[in-house]
């Protein structure tokens, strides 16, 4: 199961379950957060009054008496409307009903909007470590021992710094994908200049095998152009997600840099999963420059279907080997075309890459 899923399924239950009366007002809002396309900005305000409302408790008129909460465990159960506060250890009341609220809330819960600069809009869903699952799988069946366990668990899978970072290469993707297809333009210009020629010596340096025509060429810049067009559009679409995928820790796939469920069985909402070795050292580019250049990669796939034929530390020189026609659909040749067109590129790391 992906994001996708667990997001519509927390749509489902914040839209068509009953809560706690005292809490009708917030989850009212929290309905806002869901869109057809993903999460929306208009309903970031209310995730943050949940975050805050979970340790509340009586200040709020959660509950009568004079007993506070102690963790966000009985925050969010006492949200369902079917928790005892008063009998924290009873089984009664906690039913498969219950065990679904809990999960939206909790989903919610760690859910964040990571950057919001005019229409770029980037969310963060960082589950705690100690999740097995989405929130609807991991408490599926809990009792009321492991039930709290998961709620009260508030760590974060990405730290402020990663958050940060993440941000941060969103941001600078941005720049990059801009700054293509300004080049791409002056590329696929009817008119003969300088900078015509200069954007040429980009695109054939990443793509040129040296036996393609100039048509092909043409086309390939028609083709990067609209890739690049609709990877612009989702990184300002105010929808994009980034999460680790947390039913895969533990396995193989979680020590990769990032991957995403690509063309043409994509998922709805636009995810890009963050896995072990995104902040790795063993790249040949280094910090933002990496992280972006993973970025890039992975919309790429996301957008417009490319593959992974070969890595950069394999070598992405076009040549025998490696033709025109691989190169034009390798996620990875994409990625550092635009961080050349980008301007972010040294030629210590063209020359690593084109090898």
């Amino acid at each position: 199961m992906f994001f996708t899923e667990e997001f519509e399924k927390a749509q489902e239950v914040i839209k068509g379950r009953t809560f706690n009366k005292d809490w009708l007002k917030l989850v009212g809002e929290l309905k806002k957060v869901f869109s057809a396309d993903g999460p929306s900005d208009n309903g970031a305000s209310a995730l943050s009054d949940l975050r805050k409302r979970v340790l509340e408790g009586e200040s709020q008129g959660v509950f009568k008496g004079s007993k506070k909460l102690t963790d966000e465990a009985e925050g969010i159960l006492s949200a369902t409307g079917d928790y005892d506060h008063a009998k924290p250890t009873a089984v009664s009341g906690i039913n498969d009903a219950t065990r679904d609220k809990a999960a939206a809330l909790k989903l919610l819960r760690h859910l964040y909007l990571l950057r919001k600069r005019g229409s770029h809009k980037v969310w963060i869903c960082s589950l705690p470590a100690s999740a097995a699952g989405w929130p609807s799988k991991d408490l599926a069946g809990a009792d009321v021992a492991k039930l709290r366990s998961r709620l009260a668990d508030v760590s974060q899978r990405f730290s402020e710094e990663d958050k940060k970072n993440l941000s941060d290469a969103t941001q600078e993707a941005m720049k990059w994908v801009q700054k293509t297809l300004i080049l791409l333009g002056n590329a696929s210009s009817k008119k003969d200049s300088s900078a015509k020629a200069k954007a040429l010596v980009v695109v054939k340096r990443w793509f040129d095998d040296g036996s393609n025509t100039p048509d092909q060429l043409t086309l390939l810049i028609s083709d990067l152009q609209a890739g690049f067009k609709k990877i612009a559009a989702k990184l300002g679409s105010g929808h994009l997600v980034m999460t680790d995928h947390p039913e895969y820790r533990g396995q193989s796939l979680e020590n990769s840099e990032a991957f995403v469920w690509a063309l043409p069985n994509r998922e709805k909402i636009e995810v890009v999963y963050i896995e072990n070795q995104f902040f790795g050292n063993n790249n040949l580019l280094k910090g933002l420059k990496n992280w972006t250049r993973i970025l890039v990669h992975e919309l790429t796939h996301l957008d417009v279907g490319t593959q992974d034929k070969f890595y950069a530390w394999e070598g992405i020189k076009p040549g025998p080997g490696f033709s025109f026609a691989d190169a034009s659909v390798n996620a990875e040749s994409w990625a550092f075309f635009c961080a050349d067109a980008g301007g972010a590129l040294t030629e210590g790391d063209r020359t690593s890459a084109l090898k």
